[in-house]
């Protein structure tokens, strides 16, 4: 009867059952948690990369609105143009990128810690059975 509801539940689980449901990656998650990492981590890299992404960007800026005369009359070297500039503003950003995704990929560990389960990449087919309803 216990098996059924979580609301009936007076007990503790007991430390083999919350080992069993960690082997088969059930473990508590925080969305929250991720954003909140996230958006602190990505405050902090502004506040002290701002000032070179702006810097660099800047310049990106600059370069991209003097255009030469020869620009003007072939509109392939405008589109090799605009593919150098953007892979530059890329490279700008890219170490603010790489920072929030070393945090998006380790913050939920802050909660459960590391865990490697195949169980749970297992697919149920119970579960996505169309007769059983």
């Amino acid at each position: 009867m216990a098996e059924e509801s979580d609301l009936e539940r007076t007990e503790p689980a007991t430390p083999k059952r919350l080992e069993k449901a960690r082997e088969e990656g059930q473990v508590a998650r925080s969305q929250e948690l991720t954003t909140f990492s996230l958006l602190m981590v990505a405050a902090a890299g502004i506040l002290f990369m701002g000032a070179g992404l702006m810097d660099k960007l800047l310049k990106i800026m600059k370069v991209g609105m003097q255009m030469e005369r020869d620009l003007a009359f072939q509109p392939d070297l405008m589109l090799n143009r605009l593919y150098e500039l953007a892979f530059e503003g890329l490279l700008a950003i890219a170490p603010l990128l790489f920072l929030l995704i070393i945090v998006a990929f380790f913050a939920p560990m802050l909660l459960s810690g590391w865990l490697i389960s195949t169980k749970a990449l297992m697919p149920d087919f119970n579960r996505i059975n169309p007769l059983k309803a």
